[in-house]
């Protein structure tokens, strides 16, 4: 763990710049009430229900405090309306019946803030003027209504007390988005767009221990632990969608010269960012280091106060089971070129359900839709980037985006490539260049750009080229082709002892025949068929999700000694070709 120390107080003026580079204001329209909100989609809603395995559910919620203290200076009022003693005149049915009153808001109560709770320099949210959305007679704009669909998506929970191996923080101590960043590594785990993240300080676990105290500002109370404002800029680069802390994420006495409060406003009213107050993590904390993963599915409902500025709430984490192989790329992101139709488009919903964000790659004018659906379906995430891999500007371009909207890169998978049936007399030079940088050169610049981008973040990977059988054996009207493929496998070889030093993988695997597009032309004809199925070990096709499983393979933890490799998956071709 690196040597804790007090973060640099930030001026006035730097908070200023901090607002404006965060702002969201008129990026989901001028009317927009949900704000961040706007990042929880179904693909994401389906990848977060994903997670769940076991089943088991943990409140987030502390109980209704009926007894004042240092931190709750209006505690809940309940009293009972109505006992079974009283006699309803319905034969010997009776009903209990209570009454509850409470000012939510504040250090002791679990609750969710509405986005027209938090103004500065006289405007909410969107650039609203805060005293038009906020009346005596409650909000007429951004109010908890907004939010009446609750809260659903992937929780992500960064403990930050286990990190630093201390029970909780002090008061005062103001956590850093270098040590954010630093519990996510050593969490292994990825806050992403469209995420929920749990913030956990223990502060309730001090409060238990030590008792109530007051979280106001010395000398009158002793502070309390929150992040420092430079994570805000943090949260919005990840487009995280919703922050549940178990203090309120101020940090008392604030960092910020002359504001007492910073974190509120740059999340609430510039970021437009559901934010929650006053969570007890313990026992989240606790499942997630049973079930040695830090991710569950978080599913919140506010109450439908209209004009409401918040409202209490119970929050659920619901969780997955323990060591689940099937996610092997959890937190980490993808890019698949070719990945409309075919082995690119299996591969890509494969790396997706099992946890990666992926990267669809499609030529200008083609469609990815196809195979963003069948990622949703899947429970993955993934978007769309276009390139012409003929273009290495476009390739390099896309290798950027991805890593830009993802955050980071972790695996390429190079699949895209062309395979026009022609003779070798009828092959132009036109032809065979257009066939060579499609597939070579296409694979050497996108490989080499994607390792390119892993060394500039300083972490390994793995890249995965799709060579063919077509390396090894010659085929009619594929003469050209054949030597794409040859250059490809020797590629990946060569790369593979370049970039071993920089802990990045690199192999190839070398499909035999597959049911895909691009071999319908050639299966098409009977004498074809018949000849492939003869020789195929198992007389049959291979199917495209059988090669993204071989692909997964080479590209996760379970292949961590495998580089500079080759591997058939031709269902036995080749043995027979060659007899």
């Amino acid at each position: 763990m690196a040597e804790l120390t007090r973060p640099a107080p930030v001026t006035l003026r730097e908070f200023d710049e901090i607002f404006e580079a965060v702002k969201n204001w008129g990026r989901w329209g001028p009317d927009d009430e949900l704000g961040t909100l706007n990042y929880i989609t179904p693909d994401t809603v389906r990848a977060a229900a994903a997670l769940v395995r076991s089943g088991r559910q943990v409140t987030m919620s502390i109980p209704l405090n009926t007894v004042a203290g240092p931190d709750n200076p209006s505690p809940v009022i309940h009293h009972v309306v109505q006992g079974h003693d009283i006699d309803i005149g319905s034969s010997s049915l009776t009903f209990a019946t209570d009454y509850v009153g409470l000012a939510f808001h504040g250090d002791c109560h679990t609750h969710m803030d509405a986005l027209c709770h938090i103004a500065y320099r006289d405007q909410v949210y969107n650039g609203r003027p805060a005293q038009q959305v906020m009346t005596s007679r409650g909000a007429t704009a951004l109010d908890v209504t907004a939010y009446s669909s609750g809260l659903v998506g992937r929780g992500v929970l960064l403990d930050v007390p286990r990190f630093r191996g201390v029970d909780w923080l002090e008061p005062g101590e103001a956590v850093t988005r270098a040590e954010l960043e630093a519990v996510e590594r050593a969490q292994d785990v990825r806050l992403g767009e469209g995420d929920i993240l749990l913030f956990r300080t223990g502060h309730h676990r001090r409060r238990l221990a030590l008792g109530a105290w007051s979280n106001d500002y010395p000398p009158a109370g002793e502070g309390k632990a929150g992040l420092h404002v430079d994570t805000i800029g943090w949260m919005h680069e990840r487009r995280i969608a919703a922050f549940l802390p178990d203090g309120d994420g101020e940090t008392v006495p604030s960092n910020v010269e002359g504001m007492l409060y910073p974190i509120h406003p740059l999340q609430v009213t510039a970021m437009g960012m559901f934010a929650a107050d006053s969570l007890q993590l313990e026992d989240v904390a606790a499942a997630c280091a049973e079930a040695e993963r830090f991710e569950c599915m978080v599913v919140g409902l506010p109450l439908r106060l209209p004009g409401g500025t918040g409202s209490p709430w119970n929050p659920i984490a619901i969780f997955l089971g323990r060591n689940l192989m099937e996610r092997r790329f959890e937190g980490k992101v993808a890019l698949v070129t070719g990945a409309t139709t075919g082995i690119g488009q299996a591969t890509a919903v494969r790396l997706a359900a099992e946890g990666a964000v992926v990267g669809v790659n499609h030529l200008p004018g083609q469609d990815p839709a196809e195979t963003l659906r069948r990622i949703g379906e899947a429970g993955g995430q993934g978007f769309p980037v276009v390139a012409d891999m003929r273009d290495p500007g476009q390739v390099t371009a896309m290798v950027r985006a991805v890593a830009e909207r993802g955050g980071r890169l972790d695996y390429v998978v190079s699949n895209a490539a062309i395979n026009p049936f022609m003779k070798w007399d009828e092959t132009t030079v036109e032809d065979f260049n257009n066939l060579f940088e499609t597939n070579v050169r296409g694979t050497w610049v996108v490989c080499t750009e994607g390792a390119k981008q892993m060394i500039r973040e300083g972490h390994g990977g793995a890249i995965c080229c799709v060579s063919s059988i077509s390396a090894h054996v010659g085929a009619p009207g594929q003469t050209a082709y054949c030597g794409t493929k040859g250059a490809i496998s020797m590629l990946a070889k060569a790369l593979g002892r370049d970039l071993g030093a920089h802990g990045i993988r690199m192999n190839a695997i070398e499909p035999g025949w597959v049911k895909t597009p691009m071999s319908a032309p050639l299966m098409d004809d009977p004498a074809a068929l018949e000849y492939y199925t003869e020789r195929v070990a198992l007389h049959r096709g291979g199917e495209p999700e059988e090669l993204a499983a071989a692909i997964a393979f080479m590209l996760s933890d379970d292949a961590s000694y495998v580089t500079s490799a080759t591997l058939l998956v031709d269902a036995g071709f080749i043995v027979n070709a060659e007899l």
